[in-house]
């Protein structure tokens, strides 16, 4: 008889610790000379700013250690995110491991019975994401993004992350943050109840 494997019980997410996970593509982060890091550090300070809480947000660049098995901390991140950031460039698209990432979140939104857990960043324009049909297996993902309201970071990503009005945009983007928390808190606190 094979021991069962147990679940840890970090893998839920927790209301009372939100948490972001950013799925990117390296080549995008290098060839902005590391914007999407800076971003992601300033949105996971904005959110904090505006709940008076910590919003770690998983990136794999920070938060992955030397000697660790990448592929099961990601999946470990991934189970237990509260939210979703998939920064959307045509290498985003084209990256075996970020359309998994996409496809594993947008299953446990499902499972959580959520249809706004997952924030896509527009940050290089992408035909197929502009195009009105898409078929395929990147139909069906392209699909499941547009479902989502997307934030479009197109022309803000030539300016730094300190200017004013990238600053300003990070502000409303945590906002929606900050709301989709609060409905989540709700909820469980419903449920309670």
């Amino acid at each position: 008889m094979r021991p069962r494997k147990r679940r840890s019980k970090l893998l839920a997410p927790r209301k009372d610790r939100p948490m972001g996970f950013l799925s990117y593509a390296h080549f995008d982060d290098e060839h902005n000379r590391g914007w999407i890091s800076d971003f992601c550090k300033a949105f996971s300070g904005e959110v904090r700013a505006q709940t008076g809480k910590q919003f770690p947000i998983f990136q794999d660049r920070n938060d992955l250690m030397w000697g660790q098995n990448w592929t099961a901390r990601i999946n470990g991140a991934l189970e237990t995110a509260t939210f979703f950031f998939p920064v959307i460039t045509p290498n985003f698209l084209s990256s075996i491991e970020c359309k998994r990432e996409l496809r594993d979140f947008l299953n446990h939104e499902r499972a959580r019975k959520r249809s706004d857990l997952v924030f896509p960043i527009y940050f290089i324009r992408c035909k197929t994401i502009d195009q009105t049909v898409c078929r395929g297996p990147l139909g069906t993902l392209v699909r499941a993004i547009k479902k989502h309201q997307m934030c479009h970071l197109l022309d803000l990503r030539f300016q730094k992350v300190e200017d004013m009005e990238v600053r300003r945009f990070l502000a409303e983007m945590a906002r929606h943050v900050c709301d989709a928390i609060d409905r989540i808190e709700q909820a469980t606190s419903g449920t309670r109840a």
